[in-house]
């Protein structure tokens, strides 16, 4: 990507997010942690010009604590996360919008507060039925059968084929 970079540069009339976004799938490639916390400190370069992306960006980051069991880091993201949300909703899309649900019921899952989870992902799934979002259902259904099981919030990858 770092090539990729470099052309987008030389090419074409590139801005920031153009970057922004491919640092963010680039991270998401290697999945290693300090690509992470890097992807994290930028945030505040663009927090105020671009909160859609800054919350796309801390979204990512607290993904990637919540699939790693790294409940302190989500603890310490959630008030940024849930305010970049706050700040960037009425710009995002209804699948966004329900990824952050699911992404907050897996967190109090993950949390041990199944009543906070339960509530949160049946909305998510009622929200992704009727939109038919057949990736984010199974991904809520997995999280719902986690906490039916007892479980602590496993999320693994689904792909619709």
């Amino acid at each position: 990507l770092a090539q990729a970079k470099s052309d987008l540069r030389r090419y074409f009339d590139t801005n920031f997010v153009d970057e922004i976004l491919l640092t963010r799938q680039e991270t998401l490639m290697h999945e290693e942690e300090s690509e992470f916390a890097k992807l994290l400190e930028d945030v505040p370069k663009y927090l105020t010009e671009e909160p859609v992306e800054a919350y796309a960006s801390i979204k990512r980051v607290f993904e990637f604590a919540l699939n790693r069991n790294r409940i302190t880091l989500a603890d310490d993201l959630l008030p940024l996360l849930n305010e970049t949300f706050r700040l960037s909703a009425h710009r995002l899309r209804p699948i966004a919008k329900i990824s952050y649900q699911k992404n907050l019921g897996h967190y109090y899952l993950s949390k041990g507060d199944p009543d906070s989870a339960r509530r949160i992902l049946i909305g998510a799934q009622t929200a992704a039925h009727s939109f038919g979002f057949e990736g984010q259902l199974k991904q809520i259904n997995s999280l719902l059968s986690e906490l039916g099981a007892g479980g602590s919030g496993t999320l693994g990858e689904y792909r619709i084929e």
